[in-house]
């Protein structure tokens, strides 16, 4: 085929009878600052060409589907049996997953965003040139976009090697925020960062927000403590209280992730895709912030409010939210008057959880005690939670470090099954060429 590359392309030459109308492609090695004058902007890979009705493939999204993205695909044309899609569906299973398929499909494709959702998220950005729509996509995310691939929306160029890294990372069971830092340092989710991982990036994962009015001095000190000496080290706490213990303000000021500021929810600019809210009566734990960060992409939900063992909801409750969820529903909000949680709830679902299972508790409990009231008091045996929560506290260690190893070794099955898969099909192709056995 012709290779038109995208700067080639001018959005006049676009027209308007595909629908393609006030589409702007820009390409890695655009400036990030530049003004953006179309209503639909796609981004793609320096050297990379289009082929015919990407754009349209593109746009037709944008004029049906609000805070939509969609993802297109790249052919690579320098090896023709390297194909990077069918690699990053192999890593992930799905091209929207959350799990890192979004990331690895933007980082190899083009991405199609509305102009207005663009600038919410922070515009192009000033990333590096060969991470840029890996870091576009992370902050998209954050926006709460609805990602969508599109298949039509095909390239063909060398694509930036991200899907092929993370899968030679996979093979050497070495961590890819370790292997890839620089990559992980933009995307706060896995594959390329682990949960509840205890390195310090400088875009967080998590937000912890530390209400602490009406907290005894050491009650802070020990949340404070917990918080930022746990094992969740990929995080950035906020500090709210008024007339905050000197002692406190001391150790916040101690450690840089750390601040007195008003609740992250409402700053725009708050770049960790989860969102801790932890009142004055729950006595966090060591492990508390971790495994909230876990259960917060296990269950794949908007919202979890989690119960304070020793309080009853009405008095206390964790609320963790996803950052995403949080902004689309607030722009959906303006538009309808509706109420922002209520949203959350609808369109992304909400989960109640024990305090039990994220080893917390109330100040001044020394085990937990079950007292949560409503759905889960039927399924509540106060012995049992007790036991149970004495052995996992125990084994906890042990059980994160073996879900990890799991988890880098489920990756490096996926591309042991494929590389099986693919030899059977060169042979099973070699086979058909082969005249039949009684041909003359």
């Amino acid at each position: 085929m012709p290779q038109r590359l995208w700067r080639d392309i001018k959005p006049t030459q676009l027209g308007s009878a595909d629908g393609t109308a006030g589409v702007r492609v820009l390409t890695d090695a655009d400036p990030g600052d530049q003004p953006i004058d179309a209503d639909i902007v796609i981004l793609t890979g320096t050297g990379e060409a289009p082929a015919p009705g990407l754009a349209a493939a593109h746009a037709r999204w944008h004029h049906a589907v609000a805070d939509v993205v969609s993802l297109g695909s790249l052919a690579p044309d320098s090896d023709p049996g390297e194909d990077t899609l069918g690699l990053v569906i192999d890593l992930t299973r799905d091209l929207t997953d959350l799990g890192g398929g979004i990331h690895l499909a933007a980082a190899e494709g083009s991405i199609g965003v509305r102009r207005e959702l663009l600038e919410a998220a922070g515009g192009i950005g000033d990333a590096p040139a060969h991470l840029r729509r890996l870091d576009v996509l992370q902050r998209l995310h954050n926006a709460g976009a609805v990602f969508v691939s599109e298949p039509a929306a095909l390239a063909h160029g060398p694509g930036s090697g991200l899907a092929r890294a993370v899968a030679d990372g996979c093979r050497s069971d070495v961590p890819l925020e370790f292997a890839l830092p620089e990559a992980a340092g933009l995307a706060a989710m896995p594959p390329l960062r682990s949960l509840g991982s205890i390195r310090r990036h400088a875009r967080p994962a998590v937000a912890v927000n530390l209400n602490l009015a009406g907290a005894t001095p050491s009650e802070a000190i020990a949340n404070l403590r917990a918080t930022l000496s746990g094992r969740l080290g990929d995080l950035e706490a906020r500090v709210q209280g008024d007339d905050l213990d000197p002692a406190v303000v001391t150790a916040v000021d101690a450690d840089p992730r750390a601040q007195v500021a008003p609740s992250s929810l409402a700053d725009a600019g708050c770049q960790a895709p989860i969102q801790i809210t932890v009142p004055p009566l729950a006595a966090l734990d060591l492990r508390t912030l971790a495994d909230l960060h876990e259960l917060a992409f296990a269950e794949e939900a908007g919202a979890l409010h989690v119960t304070v063992p020793g309080a009853s909801p009405q008095e206390a409750m964790i609320e963790v939210v996803a950052t995403g969820a949080h902004r689309r529903a607030n722009r959906l909000a303006a538009t309808s008057g509706e109420d922002p949680a209520a949203i959350i709830g609808r369109l992304y679902g909400e989960r109640w959880v024990s305090g039990v299972e994220v080893s917390t508790r109330r100040h001044g409990v020394d085990e937990p005690q079950v007292t949560e009231h409503g759905p889960l008091a039927a399924a509540t045996d106060i012995d049992l939670e007790r036991k149970n929560h004495l052995r996992f506290r125990e084994r906890a260690n042990d059980m994160a470090e073996r879900a990890a190893i799991l988890d880098r070794r489920t990756l490096a099955e996926r591309l042991k099954a494929r590389e099986v898969r693919q030899a059977a099909e060169r042979i099973e192709s070699r086979l058909s060429d082969l005249p039949p056995r009684n041909a003359p």
